[in-house]
């Protein structure tokens, strides 16, 4: 007698001898007949877990966090500013790690339309930071690192930020020594940020040459620029400066007090007699002359 056949009539008495099929008793036993089973093909039903949907972190954790990582200290007037439009961080004395937990963290937020970070020394790295801040954020339109000591190659770093940046409109660079080369690579033509303001005095600028070239563009959105306490080469700097200024319809202030220059006034003649735009010029502490005038 078929065994697997008998329990069922025994458990439950409607047991059919011709009934082909197999007790449910041994189908978790009996290798054979699970084979044969036709459900056997059917994968298992998994376990449908209660997964807590993830909470986002705030700014405040999510800064905390990198600084954690990064093990720095975090700088509670830093977090004290984060719902404002506006970080000021001067005389910090902030260093690269600071600046990159800085930067991290304004990559997520959508209200700070203003970082200043004068008076803080800034490295290399800081400025690869700052870059990839530019790069990314949407929301800064006045970047302040007036005596930051960025110099030359932080400069450089500094302009590939600006490459893919689309609402940075004021950018104070004062006292840091970026020189021509540097400044070269802030306004080359692969720049995108709509600067509206430049602030470069203080940087031992002598040809600014990629600047005169940057002002002759069409899309040129530039209205005030600062070169004071410069020593910017008449020749070579002022005249094709002035040159390339008088079909321009952008800018409206130009500050050219401290730079020694002398002999302008032919040059300056001829720029007035074309220019509708410029509303404001400074060539105070130049030796310019009474009869020059």
């Amino acid at each position: 007698m078929n065994i697997k056949k008998v329990i069922p009539k025994r458990a439950f008495g409607y047991f059919d001898e011709n009934y082909d099929g197999i007790c449910l008793k041994y189908i978790p036993v009996l290798n054979s007949d699970i084979l044969l089973h036709p459900y056997y093909k059917f994968p298992p039903v998994k376990d449908p877990e209660i997964i807590k949907p993830a909470v986002e972190q705030s700014e405040e954790e999510f800064y905390r966090s990198v600084c954690s990582k990064l093990k720095v200290n975090t700088i509670n007037l830093f977090i004290d500013q984060l719902p404002s439009d506006e970080i000021n961080l001067k005389y910090y004395g902030l260093n690269s790690k600071h600046i990159e937990t800085i930067c991290r963290t304004l990559m997520r937020n959508n209200n700070i339309k203003k970082l200043d970070l004068s008076y803080n020394f800034l490295s290399e790295a800081s400025c690869i930071s700052l870059a990839a801040l530019l790069a990314s954020n949407q929301t800064i339109e006045c970047l302040n690192l007036t005596n930051c000591r960025i110099q030359c190659e932080g400069a450089k770093q500094l302009a590939e930020g600006l490459k893919s940046n689309t609402t940075l409109r004021i950018l104070f660079l004062s006292c840091n020594f970026i020189k021509d080369d540097g400044l070269k690579a802030i306004f080359s033509p692969e720049i995108t940020a709509p600067l509206e303001k430049c602030i470069l005095k203080r940087n031992d600028l002598h040809v600014p040459s990629e600047l005169i070239s940057y002002l002759s563009q069409s899309y040129v959105t530039l209205k005030e620029i600062d070169l004071s306490w410069n020593v910017i080469d008449v020749t070579n700097g002022i005249r094709p400066l002035l040159r390339n200024l008088k079909s321009n319809e952008s800018v409206e202030v130009l500050n050219l007090s401290w730079n020694a220059l002398e002999k302008v006034a032919i040059a300056f003649k001829f720029f007035f007699q074309v220019n509708e735009t410029l509303r404001y010029l400074d060539l105070s502490y130049n030796s310019v002359v009474p009869d020059e005038i």
